[in-house]
C-alpha cells in the first residue's frame, strides 16, 4: 500500500515541541491536507518524529490544542482523490499532549483508510482530560491503529466505522485521570448504521485510579466486534455490551483478561450471539468494593429475547466476594457454558435469578474454593444457583466443597423457586457434587443437590457423596426422577436422600431408582426419608441399594381394611406374609382366591385381607 509513498515531515510545515499548541495543530493539519493532495493512490505518509531529550536540539511532547470548534484536526474526502494515510510517529517518544476540551483526530474518510501508528496521545490538561477525546473514527473504511498509546483521555476511542483495526495498543488512566469523571477506553458505537468487522488484539487498557465511572471496552450498535489477547484492567466496568438503537450481533472475545472493580462483563438490551472463550475474569486487585457479580446478563425489560445465543468456552470467573457471583444470569435464552472455572466466589460460581430459558452448563468446575495453594482462598456458598427458569441442563459440572460458615447453606447444586411454575424442566447428569474437595479441605457443604419447588426435575448419574446433611434434599417437587446416583456419606447424622412437602406446597410423582446408599447400613431411612403431611402418591422408591435390599420390617400385626408399605413409611415394593382362618387376600382390589401365602406389592399398590388373621408380617423389598 506503501510501497511508493510520499513523506510528508510535519516540521517542514512548522510543527515543534516549542511552538504553541495552536500552531502545531495548524501545521498537522497543513501536513495531512498536504498528503492528501498529492493524489498518489498508493498512499502518503505524515511523519511526526521523536526526539531524545538530550538530542540536540531538545524536544519533548508537541502540544495541540483544541480550539474553540470542538476539534483540532480533521481528516476528510471533501476535494481528495483517493490518498490513504498513514499517520506515524518514530517511536514512543512522539508524544502529542493535548489542551483544552474536544476531539483531537476527528476522521471522516468514507473513501480511504486512515492508519496511526508509533503515537502517544497524553492529555496535559490540569483537569486529567475529563473532556478529551484523542481519536473519533466517522467514517474511514479499512482504517487502523498500531502502537498508539492514550493517556488520561475521558474517551481514547471512539468507533463509528466498519473494518477498524486495533493493534498492540495500550489506553491508561492514571492518579492524574479525575476519579469523579467517567472514561472509555475504547467505545463503538453507531453513526447512521450499525458498526461491522472491528478487531482488537494484543491491546492492554488499564485503570489505575479506582475511578467508579470507568468503561474498558463499551460495545454499542455493531455486527462483529472481536477481541482477543487483550488485558483490560482495574476499571468499574471491564467491558459493556448493550444497544439501544438496534442490535450488537456476533461480538467474540478470546483470550481477555480482565479484572474490574465492579463487573468485567456486562451484557445488556440487543445482544446476539455473543461468545467468550478461553477468557479469564477476576476482581481487581486492591478493589474500591466490587459492587456487582463477575458477568452479568441483564436487561431493563426482563424479556430473554433481548439476550440471545451467548456462549462461555473454558473461561474463568474467580474471587468475586458475598454476595455476588462468579456468572449472574438474570435475563437470556439459549447460554451455554462449556468448561472453564468458576470457583471462589462468594455467593454462587454460576448464579441463574431470572425466568431464563435454555441453559446449557456442561463440564464447568464450580468447586468452592478459588485455589488451594492461595494464601487467602476464597469460598463460595453455592456451585450453582437458580431461582426460576425454563429448559436447564447441567452435565457434568463439580460443584463439591461449596459452603461458607456464617451462611446456614452450603449446596453443590442449588434450585430454589420463589413459587411453584417459576423453575421447570430440570436435568441434571453426571454431576459431582460431593462434601470436601483439594485435597481433604474442610468444607461446610450441606447439600450435594439440593431442591425446592421444581417442576420437571431429573437427578441421573450423580455422585452426591459425604455431603453433612443430605446427599439430595427435595422439598415439594412434582414430577421429578432421581436415579443411578451415588448419596452415601460418612458425616455424622447424614442422609442420602429426602423427600419433603408440608402445606401449602405438595410432592407428587417423584420416582427414586437405582441409587446407592448401602454405606448407611441397615439404617433404610437414611437412605431415602420421606417426610410431611403433602407428599402425595406415586412416589416410589426401586432398586435402591441400602433401602431395598435390608428388608426391614414393616408390620407384624395385620392391618384392618385396606393397606400399603406406604401407611408404613416405606415407598418401595413390599411383600407380606399372610395366614387367615377364612375369608381371601385381595391384591389391588382383585380377590386372588386364596387364604394364605406371600404376596407382593408394587410402591404403592394396595391390599387388603378378609377373614381372621392368625399370622402377618410384612416387609420392604
Amino acid at each position: 500500500m506503501y510501497s511508493q509513498p510520499g513523506i510528508y515531515n510535519v516540521l517542514d510545515y512548522g510543527m515543534s515541541p516549542s511552538a504553541t499548541g495552536a500552531s502545531n495543530v495548524a501545521a498537522l493539519q497543513d501536513a495531512i491536507n498536504a498528503a492528501q493532495n498529492a493524489n498518489n493512490k498508493q498512499g502518503a505518509i505524515v511523519l511526526i518524529p521523536s526526539f531524545g531529550e538530550t538530542s540536540t536540539p531538545q524536544y519533548g511532547p508537541y502540544q495541540m490544542e483544541i480550539p474553540s470548534s470542538g476539534t483540532a484536526i480533521t481528516i476528510t474526502a471533501a476535494g481528495y482523490t483517493d490518498c490513504p494515510l498513514l499517520i506515524c510517529g518514530t517511536g514512543n517518544g512522539t508524544t502529542l499532549e493535548v489542551l483544552g476540551s474536544g476531539t483531537l483526530f476527528e476522521v471522516d474518510n468514507p473513501n480511504n483508510a486512515v492508519t496511526f501508528q508509533d503515537l502517544t496521545i497524553t492529555s496535559g490538561d490540569t483537569g486529567g482530560g475529563t473532556s478529551v477525546t484523542a481519536f473519533k473514527m466517522y467514517d474511514g473504511l479499512g482504517s487502523s491503529f498500531f502502537r498508539v498509546n492514550v493517556s488520561d483521555c475521558q474517551q481514547a476511542f471512539l468507533i463509528q466505522t466498519d473494518s477498524t483495526t486495533l493493534l498492540q495498543c495500550t489506553v491508561t488512566y492514571d492518579s492524574a485521570y479525575s476519579s469523579t469523571a467517567s472514561c472509555t477506553g475504547i467505545s463503538i458505537q453507531a453513526r447512521t448504521h450499525a458498526v461491522t468487522e472491528v478487531n482488537i488484539e494484543q491491546c492492554s487498557l488499564t485503570c489505575t485510579n479506582l475511578n467508579d465511572f470507568a468503561t474498558g471496552i463499551d460495545v454499542g450498535y455493531i455486527d462483529y466486534v472481536r477481541v482477543c489477547e487483550t488485558q483490560i484492567s482495574g476499571f468499574s466496568t471491564g467491558v459493556l455490551i448493550h444497544n439501544t438503537e438496534g442490535t450488537s450481533k456476533g461480538p467474540a472475545f478470546a483470550a481477555v483478561d480482565i479484572d474490574a472493580t465492579g463487573s468485567c462483563v456486562v451484557i445488556k438490551e440487543s445482544v446476539y450471539d455473543a461468545s467468550f472463550v478461553d477468557c479469564h475474569f477476576e476482581p481487581t486487585a486492591t478493589p474500591s468494593g466490587p459492587n456487582a457479580s463477575g458477568i452479568i446478563l441483564t436487561t431493563t425489560g426482563g424479556n430473554n429475547n433481548d439476550i440471545d445465543t451467548v456462549r462461555f468456552t473454558s473461561c474463568t470467573v474467580s474471587g468475586f466476594p458475598a454476595p455476588y457471583s462468579g456468572l449472574e444470569i438474570e435475563t437470556g435464552q439459549n447460554i451455554q457454558v462449556t468448561g472453564g472455572n468458576y470457583s471462589g466466589n462468594g455467593g454462587a460460581g454460576i448464579a441463574i435469578v431470572g425466568s431464563v430459558t435454555e441453559i446449557q452448563i456442561t463440564g464447568a468446575n464450580c468447586i468452592g474454593l478459588s485455589y488451594a495453594g492461595a494464601t487467602t482462598p476464597t469460598t463460595q456458598q453455592y456451585g450453582i444457583y437458580v431461582t426460576a427458569g425454563q429448559d436447564i441442563q447441567i452435565m457434568g459440572v463439580n460443584c463439591s466443597g461449596n459452603g461458607i460458615s456464617s451462611k446456614a447453606l452450603g449446596a453443590g447444586i442449588y434450585l430454589d423457586a420463589s413459587e411453584s411454575n417459576t423453575l421447570v424442566d430440570v436435568r441434571i447428569s453426571g454431576a459431582i457434587c460431593c462434601g470436601p474437595t483439594l485435597g481433604g479441605t474442610a468444607t461446610e457443604q450441606q447439600y450435594g443437590i439440593y431442591a425446592s419447588q421444581v417442576s420437571g426435575l431429573l437427578i441421573d448419574g450423580c455422585t452426591l457423596t459425604n455431603n453433612t446433611k443430605y446427599g439430595a434434599y427435595l422439598y415439594a417437587v412434582e414430577n421429578a426422577t432421581v436415579t443411578s446416583c451415588d448419596v452415601y456419606s460418612s458425616a455424622s447424622g447424614s442422609k442420602g436422600i429426602a423427600l419433603v412437602a408440608n402445606d401449602p406446597q405438595h410432592a407428587q410423582y417423584v420416582f427414586i431408582r437405582n441409587c446407592n446408599g448401602a454405606q448407611y447400613g441397615t439404617n433404610w431411612t437414611d437412605v431415602v426419608n420421606i417426610s410431611g403431611d403433602q407428599v402425595f402418591q406415586p412416589v416410589e422408591v426401586t432398586n435402591c441399594a441400602g433401602y431395598n435390599d435390608v428388608a426391614p420390617q414393616l408390620a407384624t400385626v395385620a392391618p384392618s381394611g385396606t393397606f400399603t408399605a406406604i401407611d408404613y413409611e416405606y415407598y418401595g415394593p413390599a411383600t407380606f406374609y399372610v395366614v387367615t382362618s377364612s375369608g381371601t387376600v385381595k391384591v389391588a382390589s382383585n380377590d386372588t382366591g386364596l387364604t394364605q401365602g406371600a404376596f407382593t406389592l408394587s410402591p404403592g399398590e394396595t391390599a387388603e385381607m378378609t377373614g381372621t388373621v392368625t399370622s402377618f408380617l410384612m416387609i420392604g423389598t
